[in-house]
Order: structure tokens, then sequence, then C-alpha cells
């Protein structure tokens, strides 16, 4: 496992060198050992697979003719079609699913196939365990609807449909696509259509339709079935490109569902999941709030669900931008972020009540973001979380690092949990794992405990005798492993105080683009951009002082908000004092270092 991408085959490619390869031909691997191409065929089912994990495949197609078909994959993390990479599906590795798990079976991708040979070099994924399958399948029409991956919201009963979904449209022709509609067929006649965006040739696209219905369609749970159609302009006799059904699941109005939104991130179409108080007021206003982040592979509305209802709270699960997602950070991190502010205007929690918990990969998320953003929860609960991807994953650094290799290990330290976990020593955490989890290990915790240990004196650790990953009570409604009752006793027993009400800030951040403030203290700008930059500051009232210590911080920001009266004031830091500073009429004001 090195620290550096290194791939000799993807080198060759790069190059133009890739030649095809001869059974029993050696291949010298970057590491310095050999490894040898060998014949391999194809299972009853399809799958080409060996006991080797990663690594390629190759295969060839030869054509009577120049076509296009579309390339159906699973199992691989991409591949090079004649030559040209294209995306892969290294999360569909497996024909069937279990109930829970979410389907990623939906690589279908237009390529053109050239008369003769055609060669196609899969690079087999880590977590497929090296299978691989694949099939070209002709185009039923030049653009066509591809259901596989559509994102859907769920109706509630007895409400009117103003909301959106999305759906991939692919374009297998030789040419751009512009003007198309999408046009929505309610049961009862009502109709909505949606201009499409340019769809670009041999090329496929998310688009965003309208689903709007002026009344509820179902007055009980049960579901719906609308029709997608695709034409090729407004016109009442325009030409109908492709037609599917869909069904959309209307729930009552007490039990979890799916809310989707336009993404300020990118304009695409997201969802998040919410499990609603209960029992169901007419004043939501004002209750708590619970951010729960989802494992890997897990879907949002199946980690919502994961819980039963509170009277006290709503429960909002945001997606990660999939069911895998990055490890809520990233995009993930954006995402966990976009949502709560939604979630904010839609059920104006108190803001002094919000809370953060997850399991597995999400418990990552709960260790990452809290410790990242220490002003925006009151308490956090990681279930069966892992720590980084230094203590999970085995990631390696090196030991004697050259310069240049420790200016670009720098790009890390967002994700480094340890170094920033001091920043959860004023916020309530409950740890929760399972005595034999072997795919989390209990150590992860025990390591972030150790830590903790240190500093923190707010903190308990709950371990499950003899429970491995996931565990659940089956006489229980929710699942205790998420859905622990003592750990929503302590939320509740936990709030944040208001910022008028703090007077020390201790505050650590890898990147202030990612993170910069807590609570009236911002760091606005590093020395040494992607090292851990640190403020210690406290506000004096009664002295009409901040007085404190920085470290890597070139400019910072205070706001305000621990003084009352608009007098002077003094700023002390690093034993540089400035006195008597005027009142600031936008009642904030930045400091920059400057040399000497």
């Amino acid at each position: 496992r090195s620290p550096v991408h290194t791939d000799r085959l993807e080198a060759q490619m790069i190059r133009g060198l890739f030649s095809p390869p001869i059974e029993g031909q050696s291949f010298l691997l970057a590491n310095g050992t050999e490894s040898q191409w060998r014949r391999i065929t194809a299972d009853a089912d399809g799958w080409f697979s060996d006991d080797a994990k990663g690594g390629y495949l190759y295969a060839v197609y030869i054509s009577d003719c120049d076509r296009v078909m579309y390339l159906h994959m699973m199992g691989n993390s991409m591949v090079y079609v004649n030559g040209k990479p294209r995306v892969g599906s290294r999360y569909q590795y497996q024909d069937v699913q279990n109930p829970w798990e979410p389907s990623f079976d939906i690589v279908k991708l237009p390529i053109w196939i050239r008369e003769g040979v055609n060669e196609f070099l899969f690079k087999r994924a880590w977590r497929s365990g090296g299978r691989v399958k694949a099939e070209l399948i002709e185009p039923k029409s030049e653009v066509m609807i591809q259901p596989a991956d559509i994102t859907l919201p769920d109706l509630r009963m007895g409400e009117p449909v103003n909301t959106m979904g999305a759906v991939v449209v692919s374009n297998a022709g030789q040419t751009d696509r512009d003007g198309l509609v999408i046009q929505v067929t309610w049961p009862s006649g009502q109709q909505t259509v949606t201009h499409l965006p340019r769809i670009p040739a041999m090329s496929i696209r998310k688009i965003k339709f309208d689903l709007i219905h002026k009344q509820s369609p179902l007055s009980k749970p049960g579901s719906c079935t609308i029709k997608l159609t695709v034409k090729d302009s407004m016109d009442t006799d325009a030409s109908i490109l492709d037609s599917i059904k869909v069904e959309l699941k209307i729930v009552d109005i007490r039990h979890p569902y799916r809310c989707t939104f336009l993404s300020q991130i990118d304009g695409s179409v997201q969802y998040y999941a919410v499990n609603p108080a209960d029992p169901i007021d007419d004043v939501h206003e004002g209750l708590a709030l619970v951010i729960s982040a989802h494992g890997a592979g897990v879907e949002a509305i199946n980690q919502a669900g994961s819980y039963t209802g509170k009277t006290w709270c709503n429960l909002v699960s945001p997606t990660n931008r999939r069911p895998y997602g990055f490890d809520w950070e990233d995009w993930g991190r954006m995402d966990l972020l976009e949502v709560m502010e939604i979630v904010k205007k839609k059920f104006r929690p108190d803001p002094r009540r919000i809370y953060l918990t997850g399991h597995s990969m999400g418990g990552h998320g709960t260790w990452i973001n809290g410790s990242t953003y220490p002003d925006q929860f009151a308490a956090i609960g990681p279930s069966a979380g892992w720590i980084s991807f230094h203590s999970y994953r085995g990631a390696v650094k090196p030991e004697l690092a050259s310069a240049m290799e420790m200016m670009l290990m720098r790009a890390e330290t967002p994700s480094d949990t340890m170094s920033l976990a001091e920043n959860l020593t004023q916020k309530g955490i409950y740890i929760i794992h399972g005595s034999a989890d072997d795919n989390v290990r209990p150590d992860q915790s025990a390591m972030m405990i150790e830590n903790l240990k240190r500093f923190h004196k707010d903190f308990v650790y709950y371990e499950e005798p003899g429970a491995g990953h996931w565990w659940d009570d089956d006489k229980t409604a929710g699942a205790e492993c998420v859905d622990w009752p003592p750990l929503f006793d302590f939320f509740a027993r936990h709030c944040l105080p208001n910022r008028t009400e703090i007077r020390q800030v201790d505050f650590i951040t890898a990147n202030p683009g990612l993170s910069a403030w807590s609570h009236w203290a911002g760091i606005e700008a590093q020395i040494k951009p992607m090292e851990f930059s640190r403020i210690q500051i406290r506000c004096n009232p009664a002295d009409r002082t901040f007085i404190g210590t920085t470290e890597n911080v070139a400019r910072l920001s205070l706001k305000m908000a621990p003084l009352s009266g608009e007098t002077d004031f003094c700023v002390c830091l690093d034993g540089q004092s400035l006195e008597k500073i005027a009142w600031p009429l936008q009642k904030q004001i930045w400091l920059e270092k400057q040399e000497g």
C-alpha cells in the first residue's frame, strides 16, 4: 500500500504503449514483483472471477460493422474502451441485493463499437473481490430513459404535491440533443412538462423533472403510478422518444419519508430522509433536531427508518450524495451541511438542541464533522465509528518524508480526527460499540477514548457484550445500535450555550475553507496552508478585553457577541495589545498578523 498511486499498466495506457496481453506473459508490478497474465472463463452467471483481488481483466469483442451499443458493467472501478477511459461500477458486485441494500446496477454507457476488434480493459474493484461482469446491449432507441438510477420523493398522505425527481436520460446519437422535454402524467390526467438541459452525444445525463399535483393523489398509504415521457419538443404532435412508468410511494404523515431538493452544490436533485416527531403536532417549531449519518451502502431512508419517532425531536438522514459517498468528508460533508441548513428552515428547531449521530461510516462522519464544526452540535453520538483512514484502513505515511511529501500530505489534515478532537471539549459525547464488531473494531472507539481522557470531562462509552457491527432486539421497534434510549436521554440533557454566553473559544482548524468559525471567533487565513491552526481566546466583558494566543494564524476575526454597550474595547493576542479599539458598526473586526 504505497502512499503514491503507482500502476504500471495504467502508465502504459497513458503513453500509448499497451499491447494485447499473451497468456503466461510476465508483467512487472510497481513494487518490483512479477505477475502473469492468465486466461480466465466466465461462470454460468457471467462473472469473471478468481481468488485475486484487484488487477485487470482484458477482453475483446469482434463486430461486423460500426455501431453504437450500451456497455453494462458490474464489479469494476473503471474500464478502457479501445484505449479511452470510462467510469465503472465498483459497488455492484452481486446480481441480487439484500432487501436493505441499495442497487448500484446503474451503469449502462453508450459506446462506439468499431468494425473489427474492440478492446476492453476492466480495472477490477477491490471491494468486489475481483469479480467483473459485463455485456453489450443494443439500444432500443437513440434517446432512452434509464430507470435504474431514479431519485424520487415520497408523497405524504393528504398533502398536495410540489416537488421534484430526477432520472437518467441517455443519448446514443452522434449529435447533441437540445430542446427535449419530459412529461409527467398522473393517474388523474394532470400533466407537468419540464424542459431538459442539453444531453451531449454518446453520453448519459441525470436530469430534474417537476412533480406537481394540486391535490393529494391518494388519501391513504399506498402507491401512485405516474408516466414519464421524453419528447423532442413541447409541441402537441412532438415525437415520443421513450416512456416508462414509475411508482411513487405514499406514506402516512407519521412515518419516515424521503424529501427531494435541488442542491446548490451542483444543481442536482438529491434527497434526505425524515423521521418526523410523533405524535404529529401542528407546531414543529422549537423542537430538537437530530442528524443521523448512515453507514456504507445504507440508504438514508433506511437509516431514518431504524429509529422510532420521538416526541421531542425530528430526525433527519442526509444521503452523503450516495449510499457510499465519501465517508462524510468532502462532498459528503457538504451534503450534510446543506441538508442541515434546509431542515433548519423547514422545521425551525431550537438552535441550542441540534445533535449529530451515525453508525459505522456514519460514526466516522459523526467524529470528523463533530470535531470540525464544534459550535454546530450540542452533543454527538458515534456508533461503531472508525476514526481515520490511518487507523481503520491502514493508510501509510512515509517514515522519512521529504519536504515535498510533507507538503503534499498536508492535504489530508482535514481528515485527521485525532488532531481535531480537542474541538470536542465543550460538547457531550456518547460512544456506542459492539464488543464483537469485526467490521469496525472496538479498538477504534478505544483509541479515541484514550485521547479524550487527556482533556474531556463529559463522555460516556457503552459497549454491548457479544454484539457485532449491527445489533438489534427484535422485540423493540428501533434498532438498538443506533436508536439506543440512553443515547437520546444523553442528548436531551445537553444544550449549546448562546453565543453571548460564551467566554472562551479554543478552536483548531486544518483549513479555514472547510471550517473557520467557533462561536464568535474565526480563523480566516493561515500562515502555512493546510497545517493546523489554533486560537485560544477568552473575553473578559468587565474590562472589555479579548485576550489569547494564536498558532499558524495570518488573519482572524472577532464578533462582538460577548460584549454589551457600544464603547471601546481592547485586544491582546500573542502578547501584543491593541488598546481602545472603536466599536465597529458591523459588530465585527478583522486582525491581520504582519511581519514583526
